[in-house]
């Protein structure tokens, strides 16, 4: 009987090591969820900015290969490669930010684009009232509607880029910079 009674005492008693491990556990994940609070507070007040941590982007998918760009408060600068095997024509293009839709305007509208061939783009908007900053690292998408030369307009096809970097300059600094060279 006294044998059953040690065996369940020792069975009632807690480990000691799995206790201590649980302790250091709980006491450095409060540590590090006070860290994340204060990361997190000091983002939402603007004293640290995440986005300018990340890199500049522009990515077209598989049919344009982004071989410069540039964002500025009137447009946007892209050099853009048809990685197609086929010739294309640009129907529309659309272009959105951070509050919608944005009115721009491009001269590859209804242009002839060779395979291989690499197009300079300036593409003109209105940033007015898109929530664009001068100054600031933003966030454009540019939908561009295409089809095959070869097919013709009833078969159109579209692609969707992201350009993502700061906005500075105009885009006429940009056209001069490209007709110079």
């Amino acid at each position: 009987m006294e044998a059953k009674a040690n065996k369940l005492f020792l069975t009632a008693v807690p480990n000691r090591k799995s206790q201590s491990a649980v302790e250091y556990l709980m006491t450095y994940g409060w540590a590090f969820l006070a860290i994340l609070i204060t990361l997190a507070a000091l983002a939402y007040f603007g004293v640290i900015d995440p986005g300018k941590l990340l890199p500049d982007k522009c990515n077209f998918g598989r049919v344009f290969s982004c071989k410069d760009y540039s964002l500025a408060n009137n447009g946007m600068m892209l050099k853009l490669l048809n990685i197609l095997d086929s010739d294309i024509e640009i129907d529309e293009l659309i272009v959105s930010g951070p509050k919608g839709q944005i009115a721009c305007n491009s001269n590859i509208l209804g242009a002839a684009w060779k395979s291989g061939e690499t197009k300079d783009a300036p593409i003109g908007c209105d940033f007015g009232n898109s929530g664009i900053v001068d100054g600031n690292k933003e966030r454009v998408y540019v939908k561009i509607k295409y089809h095959l030369s070869k097919s013709g307009a009833d078969f159109g096809k579209e692609v969707k880029g992201e350009l993502f970097a700061v906005v500075k300059g105009t885009i006429n600094e940009f056209i001069e910079s490209v007709c110079v060279l």
